[in-house]
């Protein structure tokens, strides 16, 4: 039975809320998560983890007695992934040693030929271990870091040509941010922006290329979020949280401050001390994110379903793609995935103020044309042409937000007023290391 007041007011159910819901139960704080289906809260960032998100949850798991976080192994699944750029593709998301070797194999010219003799002579468990103490050295300084304020300082440690050949990726990385070489390095990072974080670098210090170079040898996991999410919800009521599956009706502001919510399916008003927002913002609502940008649409071709893309037991092909010409651009990059049923393509432009919403759709086709018919194997079976036409030429256009960029404050529906009481989270934290932010706000 809903209460007429709560503490906590979340709106839009996910794996972030979800957990938000539990840390303020165990406050003691009463909780209404409510489900409503128009604030999506679909985000890569909680598809896909590595081993940085996956010790930050397993510690999360421990302090709140989550024992679904403590063992994820039931929820993931080893996804491997390609970054295409410039003439290079390089292929991750395995081992951390199968990683190392690629990224070897891929960007050598900036290792010597002595340090390259004694990187192949290592054997691989001695590297996995000399990465697992990475790992638990940088995510110790980055949980440090973030508690006590302070700038994170992170070196690595370990053999002399393991360092060396850090040390000369990172000035190759170096010297292609400062434009004294070619983009390739930008390019790299770039695409690896578009899985990591929401917001694309514009300068590389020692803690991001840290977290890049983890997360680069460590494993990419794709999540089950249905039965996280399920396990989740059913300890949220366990705690005393409630959990409704309904619309929001109406909003009540007054003087510039949300204090009530109506329900379509309850009859009263509720009222509530805070609210958190962990979805896109619907068409009807109130307020609207003061955001330039609109990040990450996406056209389908074929016949993959959502449930084939979120569950880890589908093979899915995972790639990302860009070229140097467009770094910079309000088209820097974009990415895909694909089984033999159907592809699902995601390209992040930029809506600046005043652009048309059909130059960014005409982008879009003209981007599916070119990747579609360059990963077209998989699609034989498939009438792209006809696929695509009418996709065109569709009364309503099946493009979707999918992400967000930016965590801005809300504000009325004309833009004029800042809106009080309400924090929007969207699917995720604008945030340095991306869902990594957030979870670090539950320790």
């Amino acid at each position: 039975m809903l209460k007429n007041h709560y503490n906590s007011l979340l709106i839009g159910k996910g794996f972030l809320s979800l957990l938000q819901g539990l840390k303020s139960t165990g406050e003691s704080k009463s909780v209404l998560l409510v489900d409503d289906p128009r604030f999506e809260t679909v985000a890569h960032q909680t598809d896909y983890i590595s081993d940085l998100e996956l010790r930050f949850l397993t510690e999360i798991g421990i302090k709140f007695n989550l024992n679904e976080l403590v063992d994820l192994d039931d929820c993931l699944s080893l996804r491997p992934y390609q970054l295409h750029g410039a003439d290079k593709s390089v292929l991750l998301g395995m081992s951390p040693f199968h990683n190392a070797k690629e990224l070897w194999r891929k960007f050598s010219h900036f290792i010597g030929k002595e340090t390259a003799e004694l990187l192949m002579t290592i054997k691989e468990e001695d590297f996995n271990h000399w990465y697992d103490s990475e790992i638990l050295r940088f995510t110790a300084e980055l949980k440090t870091s973030y508690q006590k304020g302070r700038p994170l300082k992170f070196n690595f440690q370990g053999p002399h040509y393991i360092l060396e050949w850090i040390e000369g990726f990172k000035k190759w990385l170096a010297q292609s941010y400062n434009g004294e070489k070619s983009l390739e390095g930008r390019l790299f990072v770039h695409l690896s922006s578009s899985l990591f974080e929401d917001k694309i670098k514009k300068y590389l210090d020692n803690g991001d290329f840290a977290y890049y170079f983890l997360r680069w040898l460590s494993p990419l996991y794709q999540v089950d979020n249905n039965r996280l999410g399920m396990m989740l919800e059913r300890t949220l009521t366990s705690r005393g949280g409630d959990i409704k599956k309904t619309s929001i009706q109406d909003w009540q502001i007054h003087e510039n401050r949300l204090f009530h919510i109506l329900l379509s399916t309850y009859e009263g008003v509720i009222s509530m001390d805070e609210t958190d927002i962990f979805g896109h913002l619907p068409e009807d609502a109130p307020f609207v994110s003061m955001t330039p940008y609109q990040l990450y649409q996406f056209a389908s071709v074929g016949n993959l379903s959502d449930e084939e893309i979120h569950s880890p037991g589908q093979l899915l092909e995972l790639h990302f793609i860009t070229e140097t010409e467009r770094l910079g651009g309000e088209r820097p990059l974009r990415h895909f995935i694909f089984n033999q049923n159907g592809i699902r393509a995601y390209y992040p432009y930029l809506m600046m103020p005043g652009t048309r919403a059909v130059f960014s759709q005409d982008l879009i086709y003209r981007d599916a044309a070119t990747d579609f018919a360059r990963f077209h194997r998989p699609l034989q079976k498939i009438n792209f042409t006809a696929s695509r036409r009418q996709m065109m030429d569709a009364e309503l256009i099946p493009l979707k937000e999918a992400f967000s960029i930016n965590n801005w404050p809300l504000r009325d529906a004309q833009g004029e007023r800042q809106i009080l009481g309400v924090n929007y989270q969207g699917p995720f934290k604008f945030q340095r290391f991306g869902i990594i932010g957030h979870l670090l706000s539950f320790l």
